[in-house]
C-alpha cells in the first residue's frame, strides 16, 4: 500500500462513513463545563476537557456504573442544556458514565437525560488529540453533504476498552443526532 500523501495523511484518523443506529433514552451522571468548540478561532477544548476527564476519573468510585468499563463523553451547545452562552461557540460537555435514574449524585455533579433516537455513529481512529479535528469534519463536511440535519440532543462519545489516549489504534464512538432532510416539501409546509 503506498504512503498515505498530504490530506490523505492529515485525516487518516478519521470515519466518514458513519453506521446509523437507534440509540436508546439515557440518564448520564458526571462532571461538566464550559468550553469553547473547534468551529471558533478561540477554541480550548484541548484544555478544558482534559482537565475535566482528569477531575471526573479521579471521583469515579463515587458513581455506580450501568455499564462497568464504559465512559461516555456528551456535548451540547449550552441553550440546549438550558444555561445561556457566555461567547459565541460555546458548549457544554459533560464526561461521565450512564447512571440509574434513582442514583443519588453527589452535589457538584450534573446529570444530563438524553432522548434517544437516530444517530449517525462514527469512529475516531487514533490519539484524542485530534478527536476535534474529526468532529470538525463531521459537521463542517459530512453533515451538510449528507441529506441528514442535525436531530435533538447531544453529541455522544463513548469510550471502552478500546481506548487509549496516545495510541494511534485507539478508537472512540462519536454518535450524533440527525434527521433526515426532506427533499422537496409539500406547497406551504416546512421541510423537515
Amino acid at each position: 500500500m503506498p504512503p498515505l500523501t498530504g490530506i490523505q495523511s492529515r485525516f487518516s484518523h478519521m470515519n466518514f462513513h458513519p453506521d446509523f443506529v437507534q440509540l436508546p433514552p439515557a440518564l448520564f451522571g458526571g462532571l461538566e463545563t464550559r468550553f469553547v468548540t473547534v468551529m471558533s478561532n478561540e477554541t480550548n477544548n484541548l484544555e478544558v476537557i482534559p482537565a475535566l476527564w482528569q477531575r471526573f476519573i479521579s471521583r469515579l468510585g463515587e458513581l455506580t456504573p450501568v455499564e462497568p468499563g464504559i465512559s461516555y463523553g456528551l456535548c451540547e451547545v449550552s441553550e440546549s442544556q438550558k444555561v445561556p452562552a457566555l461567547r459565541p461557540n460555546e458548549a457544554l460537555y459533560l464526561a461521565g458514565i450512564k447512571i440509574q435514574s434513582d442514583q443519588t449524585l453527589p452535589p457538584d455533579m450534573a446529570s444530563w437525560r438524553t432522548p434517544g433516537g437516530l444517530h449517525a455513529k462514527f469512529l475516531h481512529l487514533g490519539p484524542i488529540a485530534n478527536l476535534g479535528q474529526t468532529i470538525g469534519k463531521i459537521y463542517s463536511q459530512w453533515l451538510p453533504a449528507s441529506g441528514f440535519s442535525r436531530g435533538v440532543g447531544p453529541d455522544v462519545e463513548r469510550y471502552d476498552s478500546r481506548f487509549h489516549p496516545t495510541r494511534n489504534d485507539s478508537v472512540v464512538e462519536i454518535s450524533i443526532p440527525v434527521r433526515r432532510i426532506t427533499d422537496v416539501a409539500p406547497f406551504g409546509s416546512p421541510q423537515t
